[in-house]
């Protein structure tokens, strides 16, 4: 079980809000999920510039991972 929110869910929370008028914020402390100690692999896919900009910040230990769908 994850401790953060997906993308989807906190943009689709941010629409409601500004349709109600209502003020948010989001906070994201860094790395948190990354210092947490697991008794399981965790496995994630990574899409869109998140995944680009990895790649391009270090190409020789991520491109290995990197697959493109060409619709």
């Amino acid at each position: 079980m994850s401790p953060t929110v997906t993308n989807e869910s906190a943009f689709c929370a941010g629409v409601v809000d500004a349709k109600e008028r209502c003020d948010m914020a989001t906070v994201d402390i860094t790395g948190t999920n990354f210092h947490t100690i697991y008794d399981y692999n965790v496995h994630m896919m990574l899409e869109g510039t998140l995944a680009e900009l990895l790649d391009f910040v270090a190409p020789h230990i991520y491109q290995k991972h990197i697959t493109t769908n060409t619709r």
